[in-house]
């Protein structure tokens, strides 16, 4: 028998609609923005291939370099 028959698992969406105002757009739009400049630095500097240790020490590094 299968676990997952056994166990009886459930996978359930929800799709919610937000009405931020204009001061959590502009908050989301920096937080975005920074997420994808992070994203972006990684993977222009080669990063896909290096442990998870490396990419914490290089980010903390960035924290540090620039304001987000």
């Amino acid at each position: 028998m299968d676990v997952r028959m056994s166990l009886n698992l459930h996978q359930r969406n929800y799709k919610f609609r937000l009405y931020p105002s204009a001061l959590q757009e502009q908050q989301l739009a920096e937080t975005l923005d920074g997420c994808r400049w992070v994203y972006n630095y990684f993977l222009d500097n080669g990063f896909t291939s290096e442990s998870e240790y490396d990419m914490n020490y290089a980010l903390t590094e960035l924290k540090e370099q620039h304001l987000f």
